[in-house]
């Protein structure tokens, strides 16, 4: 199954603003996104 997503702009999110985890936002993956929040990107653990 294809995604509909573009991988550009998902791209684009991951290097441009991949602290707040909007690329795994943008691609749906919300539970990931909130622990990847409140543990700064694992640095947090």
């Amino acid at each position: 199954m294809k995604s509909e997503k573009s991988g550009l702009v998902t791209l684009l999110l991951l290097l441009f603003v991949e602290f707040l985890g909007a690329h795994k936002f943008y691609v749906g993956k919300f539970g990931t996104v909130i622990v990847f929040i409140l543990t700064a990107g694992g640095l947090g653990i």
